[in-house]
């Protein structure tokens, strides 16, 4: 089984993942590291869409740029845990018949680097006039490596066996589920299920949106519009509004794992149907999460924004 859990920034979502890791028969990934390549703007989810729905051969070269540019980037940023994934995001590429050339279209024109600025006027403006004057061919060389896949008729099932292949290769021990943050959006889940295992499970995390937005203005986060607090309610309706309860998708409360522990460690245990020894207290202390609740009563400076958010989206208040 592989298991998520996700939640806008300052959710809560690492007191739930917390609590997973107690479970022993869990193996689990640091606390701060995020696995988005699904649904991140250029990953597996974009690059499906584009190559198979929304894309001529002439262009497919970008999306797939893009897409293991993305995958470089995973695999520097949590190198220390897995370095594997530009190499599976490779071998999935290199699976969908692909034809590596080189070429400067439109795209690059329009996202030239500085040296690429210089050259390219070097090259109209210097180069050109000497190659007609002399019968000559000087110029400098932009193009730049494109793989365009010829094989995308098939791609979901390609693109499904990149994640298990992805997965897996954060596995130590094969036999043990898997936790990892973020496989998932916090909002719309559901658009990765047809890339996961039928054994996948979700875990969403909310918080009280007076206690979330004085986090976000406290420590100035860019996780969510905090700026004015009009701009936070709309956001934050907008969140909520768009997540739908399904098979493998749980939404969960941040206060309930404080005010109602064991009811609700019950409750997500039964819901991931992990059967294991539960080490508890190993990593979640509900007496220390329960400090960073009802932060709307401690911060008397944020009391308009706080009424504006009480009157605004009551229904969303946690009901202490």
């Amino acid at each position: 089984m592989v298991i998520s859990i996700s939640g806008v920034g300052f959710s809560g979502a690492g007191a739930y993942y917390d609590l997973l890791c107690e479970l022993e028969n869990v193996e689990h990934t640091p606390n701060l590291y995020e696995l988005g390549i699904l649904y991140e703007t250029d990953g597996l989810i974009d690059l499906v869409n584009k190559l198979k729905y929304n894309s001529c051969k002439i262009t497919s070269y970008v999306p797939i740029r893009r897409f293991l540019h993305l995958a470089k980037f995973y695999n520097d940023y949590g190198s220390r845990i897995n370095n594997k994934i530009y190499s599976i995001a490779l071998e999935f590429i290199n699976g969908l018949d692909p034809i590596y050339t080189k070429g400067y279209q439109y795209h690059e024109i329009a996202n030239q680097t500085i040296k690429e600025k210089i050259c390219n006027r070097i090259n109209t403006m210097f180069l050109s006039r000497l190659n007609k004057i002399y019968k000559t061919n000087y110029s400098f060389k932009l193009d730049r490596e494109m793989i365009i896949c010829l094989d995308v008729d098939n791609i979901e099932k390609s693109a499904k066996d990149f994640v298990e292949n992805v997965l897996n290769s954060f596995r130590n021990d094969i036999n043990k589920d898997l936790l990892i943050k973020h496989i998932c959006p916090p909002d719309i889940p559901e658009i990765c299920l047809p890339y996961l295992p039928e054994d996948f499970r979700q875990i969403s995390v909310n918080r009280d949106p007076r206690d979330l937005y004085i986090l976000g203005k406290l420590y100035n986060t860019s996780d969510f519009p905090c700026c004015n607090v009009k701009d936070f309610v709309r956001y934050y309706l907008a969140i909520r509004l768009r997540q739908k309860t399904a098979l493998h998708i749980k939404y969960v409360n941040f206060e309930d794992l404080c005010y109602k522990y064991e009811e609700t460690v019950r409750d997500i245990i039964n819901f991931v149907s992990v059967k294991s020894f539960w080490k508890k207290g190993s990593y979640f202390n509900p007496e220390h999460s329960i400090q960073n609740t009802k932060l709307f009563l401690k911060y008397s400076q944020y009391e308009e924004d706080i009424t504006y958010i009480e009157k605004t989206i009551p229904q969303y208040l946690y009901n202490y």
